[in-house]
């Protein structure tokens, strides 16, 4: 069984992705994050970017949380994901392969290879995550003091967040604070 700390980020993620706050994490929350993101980058629905975002968002949807709606109602609920995870942590079995890829390349718009403060802050306004966290959780992110987060130190940082429970991890904020 997981620890009450990492069940807590785990519902933090949750809620993070609860984009219309119902309760329940569906494909439409996926889909919305993914309008919100394009919008937040300047482009409309249609254009590529929204649906090169839209598509990635549905994947993610498809792939990693779909499986983990036991009911078949279309709708995640934090119970089913924590429980998806404790099954995957439990077994050994890491789904970030390419989860977090595919999130780093989205946050890193500029394809630089290293997102910026300024990316980081899109990141959170693009969820519904308070900007104002950015700054403190960059800070942890980017843990060679280069000013950019490298795909290393935020695939390490995601791994520690989903799978691992050690509460002062650099990523253990990956999506703001963990709430219980």
């Amino acid at each position: 069984m997981l620890s009450e700390y990492h069940q807590a980020k785990l519902r933090t993620h949750h809620r993070v992705l609860d984009w219309d706050r119902s309760g329940f994490v569906g494909k439409d929350d996926f889909e919305a994050i993914a309008a919100n993101f394009a919008q937040l980058r300047g482009e409309e629905a249609g254009s590529p970017m929204h649906d090169d975002l839209l598509e990635k968002f549905r994947f993610i949807w498809t792939t990693y949380w779909a499986p983990a709606d036991t009911s078949q109602d279309g709708q995640v609920t934090p119970e089913e994901f924590v429980a998806a995870l404790t099954a995957a942590v439990e077994s050994g079995v890491r789904s970030d392969d390419q989860l977090l890829p595919l999130l780093y390349e989205m946050i890193d718009a500029d394809g630089s290879g290293g997102f910026s403060p300024e990316e980081h802050r899109q990141f959170f306004e693009a969820f519904g995550i308070d900007t104002e966290l950015s700054p403190g959780v960059f800070d942890r992110l980017h843990t060679d003091g280069d000013g950019f987060v490298s795909q290393e130190e935020f695939l390490e940082a995601g791994a520690k967040f989903f799978f691992f429970d050690e509460e002062d991890a650099p990523g253990n904020h990956f999506c703001g604070p963990v709430e219980a």
